[in-house]
């Protein structure tokens, strides 16, 4: 990122040739800031869920990463069960944009962007 505080990564960094598989599990396990785009496509996919998700929030349980939750879209992110569990397990931690209002429901959503950036910034000042 432009001001040097961080350091971003997703999936379309892999390379032609690489394990994705491996790659992606690596880079969870070395990041100290894990953001999970929440939409329903996310929520519909079984890999976020068995890794993604699993490996995500076993760091966050440990305290050796930060799980943000950006929620993109409507979806059912949070869903309780009968017991009232949250069935995906970061429906338990403050999401951004603003308490979790999704990006798309956002008049502008340059706005919308600019508030999960603010709430990103001030995570990174009380590290």
């Amino acid at each position: 990122m432009r001001g040097g505080l961080i350091a971003t990564w997703n999936d379309q960094d892999i390379l032609a040739g690489e394990e994705w598989d491996e790659e992606i599990r690596f880079k969870i396990e070395q990041a100290d800031l894990i953001f999970l785009l929440v939409s329903a496509h996310s929520l519909n996919t079984d890999y976020i869920w068995n890794v993604e998700i699993e490996a995500a929030m076993r760091r966050h349980e440990a305290r050796t990463a930060r799980v943000i939750p950006i929620i993109l879209s409507p979806c059912l992110w949070e869903e309780k069960d009968q017991e009232g569990n949250y069935i995906f397990p970061p429906a338990k931690l403050n999401a951004l944009p603003s308490k979790g209002n999704p990006i798309s429901k956002w008049d502008d959503k340059d706005d919308a962007w600019k508030a999960v950036a603010e709430g990103i910034k001030a995570i990174l000042k009380h590290k």
